[in-house]
């Protein structure tokens, strides 16, 4: 053992020491000082020491030129692959009604295992990127993390930035993520992430990072999906167990499965539809938008850096993207109507992730400060108050929309239509409905309670009886006041709705 800590160089490769050349097993491997690995350079791992030191110059590096850090996922952000042969066959043919959508889809040769042999993949650019990229490349610095193997991850990016001017050879692949669930910012930034951004189509395998940047997913090639996402369900099973190996192993079969099925099933020959359609289809503009976004989120931090220079302070992007998303919805309070099961919280719904991350205030029942009831059907109770009370009841995509924007749309286009005059004759409802019911019982309860302790001292301390008649009444009294609570809130808004389905719904 002292021959292994007398290797203290800061670098390796494969477990080899790129110093000295000395072998580290698995053991002595983890009881190295860190073990961050450089996506920049495969395979090569370096100490916790190595990496502050990294990071603090790729800092410096990024403040010289005046830019921030850019993370880009790859499939449904900025691309999208099918290995549908039926594509092959559109792009031979000039009579089809997709030649020309498809004239800017690259492919490549790839085995369903990873290596460069198999079958084609086909990948359509997502509008506006090239420009998108190299543009964005003047203020970021650009880095892929994807959920494909290594040779997909290259092959695309040999497509989308084919001399390597733009991303270099910034990519993490699944192959090097260390999980097959969850991204994380620490694989290429493990110090400081105050530069950092993100942009990718799902939240959630990044755990919902303020870093990020939300992108709506790219679907060109119709009902395809994410060629690269077919694993996870599966291997959130196994990986649920601690089984990496069984883990990876269900992944990889998983996607073997997944493009064998593409393969066969031919789901685009099936479909023989325009992929750009007759003009129904908006078309796609999220990078144009995007743009915006970012350009918006650098100006605003190197403004703030400048102010801060003196106090050798950074600022955070984390921050600023905070401040631009809340400014989207401020003023606004929603309550949400047949958005949530009746036995889910409405709180934990993506709705109310959204709404609140964007700058509304959520709430459960409908009051005066109320502005906006999001609605997923007609004819609901706060449907109908929301329109007794003039206020906007609009359809749930326009909150989807205002947010995916990144500004607030015009409800004009939303909005539900107007009740029924029968609805409308419904009693409006009881004054009493935002009454606090609880508050009101525990200030009964602590009168009768009083009043217990004075019929025990006229008793001459017959505390047994005095207690039992008051009790009666307390249990009398709370028996009076629930009854009268629910006949109250009978047509309370609160209450639970039926919804036409026969399902129902609670608060959400």
């Amino acid at each position: 053992m002292e021959d292994f800590m007398s290797c203290s160089h800061p670098a390796r490769v494969s477990g080899m020491c790129v110093v000295c050349g000395k072998v580290l097993d698995e053991e002595e491997l983890r009881q190295l000082d860190g073990g961050e690995q450089l996506h920049d350079i495969s395979g090569v791992q370096v100490t916790t020491a190595e990496a502050a030191r990294l990071d603090s110059e790729s800092t410096r590096r990024l403040l010289e030129q005046r830019k921030l850090a850019l993370i880009v996922d790859l499939d449904q952000t900025i691309i999208h692959a099918t290995v549908d042969p039926t594509v092959g066959e559109w792009m031979k043919d000039q009579s089809n009604a997709n030649y020309k959508a498809l004239a800017d889809v690259g492919k490549f040769l790839l085995g369903v295992d990873g290596k460069a042999d198999g079958c084609w993949y086909y990948v359509k650019p997502r509008p506006g990127l090239q420009n998108f990229l190299t543009q964005l490349s003047e203020r970021y610095e650009l880095h892929v993390y994807t959920m494909g193997t290594r040779t997909y991850a290259e092959s695309v990016c040999r497509l989308v930035d084919p001399d390597g001017s733009l991303f270099g050879a910034r990519i993490i692949s699944r192959d090097e993520n260390g999980s097959l669930l969850q991204k994380s910012l620490s694989k290429l930034f493990p110090m400081d992430t105050s530069m950092v951004a993100i942009i990718d189509d799902r939240a959630d395998v990044w755990q919902w990072s303020p870093n990020l940047v939300r992108v709506t997913p790219f679907d060109f090639f119709v009902g395809i999906g994410d060629i690269n996402a077919s694993f996870l369900p599966k291997a959130l099973e196994a990986e649920a167990k601690a089984e990496d190996d069984a883990a990876k192993t269900v992944a990889e079969q998983s996607q073997k499965t997944a493009v064998s099925e593409q393969l066969d099933a031919r789901p685009l020959a099936k479909m023989q539809e325009a992929l750009e359609g007759d003009g129904s289809k908006k078309t796609d503009r999220e990078l144009y938008k995007l743009h915006e976004v970012l350009n918006d989120i650098h100006t605003r931090w190197y403004t703030d850096y400048d102010k801060r220079k003196s106090q050798e302070e950074k600022p955070s992007i984390t921050q600023i993207i905070s401040q631009i998303k809340t400014a989207v919805l401020d003023g606004c309070t929603f309550v949400f109507s047949s958005i949530a099961p009746v036995n889910q919280d409405p709180g934990s719904t993506e709705l109310w992730r959204l709404a609140t991350e964007f700058g509304a205030v959520c709430k459960r029942s409908l009051d005066s400060k109320v502005t906006h009831v999001i609605a997923a059907k007609q004819g609901t109770e706060k449907v109908i108050n929301g329109h007794r009370r003039n206020i906007h009841v609009v359809w749930y995509t326009w909150l989807q929309e205002s947010c995916t924007r990144w500004s607030r749309q015009s409800e004009d286009g939303y909005a539900l239509p107007n009740p029924t005059k029968e609805q409308l004759r419904r009693p409006p409802p009881s004054r009493f409905d935002e009454m606090n019911w609880d508050e009101a019982n525990d200030e009964v309860d602590a009168v009768l309670n009083g009043l217990s302790d004075d019929e025990s001292t006229l008793n001459g301390g017959n505390t047994s009886s005095g207690s039992s008649e008051a009790g009666d009444r307390r249990q009398g009294s709370k028996m009076k006041r629930t009854h009268s609570n629910t006949s109250l809130n009978s047509s309370n808004d609160n209450s639970v709705e039926e919804a036409e389905d026969g399902s129902s719904e609670a608060g959400g």
